[in-house]
């Protein structure tokens, strides 16, 4: 169906970033869960085809938000006008709660959580910020390390980030071991304008 300009996608299920004409995923259904970000700042919460299984809460934040990242029970959205990530409690899909937010960097963008940490790309300021969300109710920004110029895709493995930059058309990898500490390893140039990438065992493959 129609979802209009999708700024975002993470498939397991389906889970989308709206930033066109997305309302509550008119038209869009899934075999498992529907995620859906609108431009008046809900999170959408269908649960399939269930009527009882829908659910939507509005963000903390003014703004527009931008992408949602879901790891077990919660679902972590960047609002890029109001420079927050949001947690929410999707464990009943049909009364989602707002738990928690913490304050990133200008215009966050595109997030990754792993374990502990949600790794959130602040695209007005070129960094990204680690962000300890252990206790969901109260999560704390650890550091805020520097990248290239509009940085936008990033993708976790291990104990490494990769973050690729539009305006700079680079790729960059950070060692996130100690997350107090965070290092660069390597870049390397791609081909204009990359907007994504995956990592799976010794390869990153980049969409420009």
């Amino acid at each position: 169906g129609n979802i209009g300009s999708a700024s975002s996608i993470y498939t397991n299920g389906a889970f989308v970033a709206g930033t066109g004409t997305t309302r509550f995923g008119d038209g869009f259904i899934s075999s498992n869960r529907d995620f859906v970000l609108t431009t008046t700042g809900e999170l959408a919460v269908p649960g399939g085809v269930p009527a009882n299984a829908y659910g939507s809460v509005g963000l903390i934040g003014a703004g527009s938000s931008y992408s949602v990242y879901v790891q077990g029970k919660y679902a972590y959205v960047t609002n890029s006008g109001s420079s927050l990530l949001e947690i929410i409690d999707i464990s009943n899909p049909s009364a989602p709660t707002s738990v928690g937010s913490v304050s990133v960097g200008a215009s966050p963008v595109n997030s990754y959580v792993q374990g502990r940490y949600a790794y959130v790309l602040n695209q007005n300021d070129d960094t990204f910020s680690l962000i300890d969300v252990s206790n969901p109710v109260s999560p704390i920004t650890v550091s805020t390390v520097p990248t290239d110029q509009n940085p936008v895709g990033v993708y976790v493995q291990g104990k490494y980030a990769y973050i690729v930059n539009q305006d700079q058309s680079t790729m960059q990898v950070f060692d996130i071991s100690d997350p107090t500490d965070v290092n660069q390893v390597g870049e390397v140039v791609t081909d204009v304008n990359p907007t994504s990438v995956v990592v799976q065992g010794r390869y990153a493959y980049v969409v420009n």
